[in-house]
This record gives C-alpha cells, structure tokens and sequence, in this order.
C-alpha cells in the first residue's frame, strides 16, 4: 500500500459536502487509536477484527490496522499513544510524548487554521486517505 495522502476540512458541514446525495458504501472507518514510533503512525480501526490476523507494513510513514486494538496489543510495545494531532501552516503533525510525525496536507477545505484537531479522524481505505476535520461543527 502507499502512504495515504492528507486532506483537512474545517468542520464537518465541509466535508459533508463531499457526499451531497449520502454515500452508496461506507468505506471510510473511524479509528480506535493512533500510536505512533521513529517509523510510523498507525490508524487503528476494528473494522475487521474477527478476521483472521496479518502482519502490518510497518515500514510505511502510515499504516492502517483494521483488525482492532486487541490484535494490536502484540505490537503495542514497539508504539506509544499519539497525545496531539494539529495542523501548522500545510502540515499535519502527529505526536507521542517522545516523537512527532508531520506530513504534508495535500488539500485544504475552508478556513484551515493553525490549531489542534477537535474534530475528527477518519480513515479511507478505499483512497487510502486520511480525512482531518478540525472542528466538529462551525
């Protein structure tokens, strides 16, 4: 898999906007947990967690692990848990208490300000994209 790209909206009603008629298929997944190393950020999703196990790139800069935090819980003392996610300038920065992550937002969606994400994190594994909605209403 590739590494996912980054697109930031300002709240919620702009992403909306995306999907005017509703969505046919899901396919985007809320996360559980993101953890991060010197390596990696991982998107943890239970979106499969009845699935039979795999082994995760972890050589990519993003990795998505669908089988929930359960089946992470083999990987877990290699991670910590992402305290912070924000946006500065066109970068999206990702940080654990001893590393940060920081990715280029390949777009911009309304009135992006330089600030903590309240808003949401989703998952499209169809793209693969990472979805950042900065604030959950205007």
């Amino acid at each position: 898999m590739v590494n996912a790209s980054v697109y930031a909206y300002e709240n919620l009603e702009e992403y909306m906007k995306l999907y005017p008629k509703g969505q046919d298929v899901i396919t985007e997944n809320h996360l559980s947990a993101l953890y991060i190393n010197n390596k990696s950020v991982v998107f943890v999703s239970d979106t499969r967690d009845k699935a039979s196990g795999y082994r995760p790139d972890f050589s990519k800069s993003m990795v998505y692990f669908d089988n929930g935090e359960k089946a992470f819980e083999k990987y877990i003392d290699q991670f910590e848990h992402v305290t912070d996610v924000k946006v500065k300038d066109n970068m999206i920065v990702f940080s654990g208490l001893e590393v940060d992550h920081i990715f280029a937002i390949a777009r911009k969606v309304g009135d992006i300000k330089n600030d903590n994400v309240r808003g949401y994190i989703l998952f499209d594994d169809s793209k693969p994209r990472v979805n950042v909605i900065m604030n959950p209403v205007k």
